[in-house]
């Protein structure tokens, strides 16, 4: 899987979503994961109403590394993450 999402990343930015639903209130996760000048960049954010905040912006040497990140302080795994439809045409 990391090999494959290597590849991927050189040319696409790759994203997550996910909506949680906790004591009635909807909250929408996003994350999005590039390579960038030798280094991958993760960002995620939460938003909850008409609020967004930041939880990750990072910039990290490793696939490894981020799986650690992702699954120790977000609700993604690296599996969660995919390239935008046209990416794959």
């Amino acid at each position: 899987m990391n090999s494959q999402t290597a590849r991927v990343l050189i040319d696409h930015e790759l994203s997550a979503t996910a909506l949680i639903e906790t004591d009635e209130t909807l909250t929408k996760h996003s994350a999005r994961l590039k390579f960038d000048q030798q280094a991958y960049v993760l960002n995620v954010k939460i938003t909850s109403g008409t609020e967004t905040e930041t939880l990750i912006h990072k910039r990290l040497t490793s696939l490894p590394e981020v799986e650690a990140l992702l699954s120790s302080e977000t609700v993604f795994i690296l599996s969660d993450f995919k390239a935008p439809p046209s990416a794959s045409a």
